[in-house]
């Protein structure tokens, strides 16, 4: 089952890892990568992987010398579900595409959630612009301009961080 991202379901409180949503309890460390598989059988034990669930995950992980945590389809980084739990507990949800588009690059090591990266990144950029052209505008006593500029990229970075912390 693969749904080409991982996300967080806040209504029923657990995380998906490409489809993943459960594993059988079992956590195998193996030269430094954790596995977390789903369960075989279908009468096994079966753990919903709530975010206390991936807590667990990553101590394990951390405790058996494990960088890398491996679900059935996707590999991801300890320090990547430390970000996504992170971000869940500040925004409240979580959606990051596996699949590289035009704007988007996946990253296993950092999410990047949200379906507006590359449009917010040139926002960002766009604003960076703006920033630069106000310094300079203030060497030149162009405090109209300058003060123009800044509020512009003001709004730009603002919209930009709506973009990236919006389902």
């Amino acid at each position: 089952m693969s749904a080409d991202r991982n996300f967080y379901d806040s209504k029923r409180r657990l995380f998906g890892f490409d489809g993943q949503t459960g594993f059988n309890g079992s956590i195998v460390v193996h030269e430094g990568v954790a596995y977390v598989q789903e369960p075989v059988k279908s009468d096994a034990k079966y753990y919903k992987l709530t975010p206390k669930v991936v807590g667990k995950i990553i101590a394990t992980a951390l405790i058996d010398g494990a960088t890398k945590v491996h679900f059935d389809s996707v590999t991801v980084s300890v320090n990547y579900l430390v970000q996504m739990l992170g971000f869940v507990g500040k925004n409240g949800w979580f959606s990051d595409v596996l699949s590289s588009t035009e704007d988007h690059a996946f990253d296993p090591n950092h999410p990047t959630p949200g379906y507006f990266v590359g449009e917010a990144r040139k926002l960002q950029e766009e604003a960076a612009e703006l920033e630069k052209y106000a310094r300079g505008a203030r060497g030149a006593y162009l405090t109209d301009e300058a003060a123009d500029a800044d509020s512009r990229a003001t709004q730009l970075r603002a919209t930009a961080r709506r973009m990236l912390t919006q389902q």
